[in-house]
């Protein structure tokens, strides 16, 4: 009889040790923003892509993977933005929320025909939601390589906004496209299949 109650007090204390452990896994700390941003510095220090959760986040000029873009042509598709990072931008224009809007330009190589391109911007000091474009990138009059958007980006009492990060984010031929205007406080929320970035530009007005 005691060697029985020996053997049950030992099951009754290890199931415990199972279910505090269970219970302990549910809460990993695990904050999908702070991976996103650790994706965008590594691509910032290294350049190419990495992987956040679902989202692919490439460097400026970095080649895509096959599998983001299985219907681009030739060699995996790539994408230069225009300002650089820890570049500056002047505004361009005065949004009606007293903010103003900068001017970002892309030259997309490799992609299939009706891909769609919106950009982002959001503040890095501190740290704010991406807010999208109003529209999606237009083809420049001047040359047809290029694509256009405006971004609009919130600056501070003295016109400076500090320093900002931009994204543009890619949807392939008949995807589902984002709410223009919207804000999410992850890329990976707009439902885009990647999305290139650029980091420490400053904005004057």
């Amino acid at each position: 009889m005691k060697r029985l109650r020996m053997t049950l007090g030992l099951l009754l204390l290890a199931s415990g040790h199972l279910l505090l452990g269970g219970c302990g896994s549910g809460s990993s700390g695990f904050d999908p923003v702070a991976a996103e941003q650790d994706a965008i510095e590594q691509v910032r220090r290294e350049g190419g892509c990495a992987q956040a959760d679902d989202t692919i986040i490439c460097a400026s000029g970095a080649r895509l993977p096959r599998t983001a873009a299985p219907e681009s042509s030739g060699d995996e598709a790539t994408l230069t933005i225009d300002p650089a990072s820890g570049a500056s931008s002047s505004c361009l224009r005065e949004e009606p929320d007293g903010n103003c809007a900068i001017g970002v330009t892309i030259v997309p190589r490799g992609f299939a025909s009706g891909s769609v391109f919106f950009a982002a911007a959001r503040s890095q000091e501190p740290p704010s939601a991406w807010r999208l474009a109003a529209s999606p990138f237009a083809p420049s009059p001047q040359d047809p390589e290029l694509y256009e958007a405006l971004v609009p980006v919130t600056s501070g009492p003295s016109g400076d906004t500090g320093k900002l990060q931009v994204a543009v984010l890619f949807y392939p031929p008949g995807a589902a496209l984002p709410a223009a205007g919207t804000t999410e406080s992850l890329l990976g929320s707009f439902r885009t299949s990647a999305v290139f970035v650029v980091t420490d530009v400053t904005v004057t007005q």
